[in-house]
């Protein structure tokens, strides 16, 4: 059986038309120009006033998270930053980053700090 999931080898080629998040095109650009985010580490946040000074991707709670282009993801460390969204739209938004293979996929809460609701890291969650 042969690995369908993308790589990162896979980004450059096309795919069906999809939108990008917000700063998800500008990622997906600079990432085939060979660059990567500071530390490789990538926050998705639903809030513009959120890791303002950290490279950040800003989802609509509201967006249907499959039907977005995240390849941009693959080989990073990626922080999901909850605030009040309900806790299946945190898990239908993994789901969707998941299938384009990050390295390591957390969720941070921000009203309970030190609060994780999973870590992935691989294909085992810690």
């Amino acid at each position: 059986m042969t690995n369908i999931a993308p790589t990162w080898r896979d980004a450059h080629r096309p795919i069906c038309p999809r939108k990008f998040p917000a700063y998800g095109k500008r990622m997906l650009e600079a990432r085939l120009r060979g660059l990567v985010p500071r530390q490789h580490t990538l926050y998705i946040v639903f809030d513009w006033n959120f890791a303002r000074a950290s490279c950040r991707i800003v989802v609509d709670p509201d967006e249907d998270f499959n039907r977005l282009d995240w390849r941009f993801v693959a080989g990073l460390d990626v922080i999901i930053i909850r605030h009040h969204e309900a806790f299946d739209i945190i898990i239908a938004l993994a789901d969707a980053v998941l299938k384009c293979n990050p390295r390591r996929l957390q969720c941070w809460e921000m009203l309970q700090p030190g609060t994780h609701y999973f870590k992935l890291g691989g294909h085992h969650a810690v």
